[in-house]
């Protein structure tokens, strides 16, 4: 029997496979998606790496929070 996550994590390696297909080479994405409520969870894809996603991620948390301005990859070094 497969879990509300093993679902979830499915769809979105479905879902990536399409935008991978869909975009350059040279672009990376991240694709998050989140069961909402107690004991909800979330996954995610991405056709980058690990340090690669976690710094894109920072900048747009970054951005979301109005603590920078939107930035184009290559990504700038982390302020200090």
């Amino acid at each position: 029997m497969t879990t509300q996550l093993e679902h979830l994590e499915a769809k979105a390696q479905d879902i990536g496979q399409l935008i991978g297909n869909a975009i350059p080479e040279d672009v990376g994405f991240v694709l998050t998606l989140a069961n909402f409520g107690e004991g909800g969870f979330i996954t995610y894809v991405s056709n980058q790496n690990r340090d690669d996603t976690i710094h894109m991620l920072r900048e747009m948390i970054g951005v979301l929070t109005g603590h920078r301005e939107k930035k184009v990859y290559p990504f700038e070094e982390e302020p200090e």
